[in-house]
């Protein structure tokens, strides 16, 4: 399956019925999905439809619609809502005389939105129902074409996530090495700091040596967060190879990441092993952010 990036635009035009119909698709990275359609106020209630469309192909993201709905040829005249006009008056009746309010004027009532109409699209049923259907098949077109921008980039997201999850990896492996060593450069640097405090005044018995050696061995102990750390590689090339919707999976992956190299930097006493954990958290950063635009 392919990775599919959030971000992505498409335009499409067509003829349907008596209109020229345009369609814009643009969608950019969101924490979940969110959908606006911008549509002709002729169409009211349509807006409903398209979003259902769209989330059926969509998971995550900021996706908005644009709608340009205009005649072919343009003869049409302006023509007066009669029942909206006569509702307007009706109701200004209920107000003239009361604090002296006058009765509303013809200029003032035909600037209002809905009275004017342009009769070329006051639609009849069957052109609503043609011009709908249209637009639905239109959209159908524009997010095929969104999907296989949003294809292109994720493909190029997912080399570079595997580029980082290979970083991480090495870098762990290296970490892994270090810690081979923890207990002889433990009992070294142990023995170095009694020796600088006590010299030869006092002679401390090899078991309390290693009863010491012991307990800051397990307080430095990181052998269980690089078999996280290597477990959650190995998930984050699953999560790559199964395809979208990734997207919140991986962000929550990069947190866990970003989480045991805390916890490896904090335990470290070797300075070595802290920088490895600071090199290693860069990467996670980046990782994380390229993350956030997968969906």
């Amino acid at each position: 399956m392919t990775v599919l990036s959030m971000t992505g635009f498409s335009r499409l035009e067509e003829e349907i019925g008596k209109f020229r119909c345009a369609v814009e698709l643009k969608s950019v990275n969101g924490r979940g999905l969110d959908i606006r359609v911008r549509a002709p106020s002729f169409l009211d209630g349509f807006d409903l439809v398209l979003k259902k469309q769209i989330s059926a192909v969509i998971d995550r993201g900021s996706v908005g619609l644009s709608l340009m709905v205009t005649p072919i040829a343009d003869k049409s005249q302006l023509a007066i809502n009669e029942e909206k006009l006569n509702q307007l008056v009706a109701l200004g009746r209920q107000f003239v005389g009361n604090n002296g309010v006058s009765a509303p004027r013809l200029d003032g009532l035909l600037a209002l939105p809905g009275v004017m109409e342009s009769q070329s699209l006051r639609l009849e049923e069957q052109d609503r129902i043609q011009l709908e259907a249209g637009l639905r098949l239109l959209v159908e077109k524009a997010l095929a074409a969104l999907n296989t921008a949003r294809k292109a980039e994720g493909a190029a997201l997912a080399t570079l996530l595997h580029v980082q999850i290979d970083q991480i990896e090495a870098l762990v492996k290296v970490a892994q090495d270090h810690d081979s060593t923890r207990l002889s450069a433990i009992k070294d640097r142990l023995s170095q700091q009694i020796d600088a405090l006590l010299g030869d005044k006092t002679h401390l018995s090899p078991e309390r040596l290693e009863q010491e050696i012991a307990l800051l061995a397990v307080k430095q102990d990181v052998r269980e967060e690089i078999d996280r750390l290597h477990a959650h590689v190995a998930q984050a090339r699953s999560l790559l190879a199964g395809g979208s919707p990734v997207g919140r999976k991986l962000d929550f992956l990069a947190q866990e990441f970003n989480r045991e190299a805390n916890t490896l930097c904090s335990k470290s006493a070797k300075t070595d092993l802290t920088r490895l954990g600071l090199d290693m958290k860069a990467v996670i950063d980046q990782f994380r952010e390229q993350c956030q635009n997968v969906e």
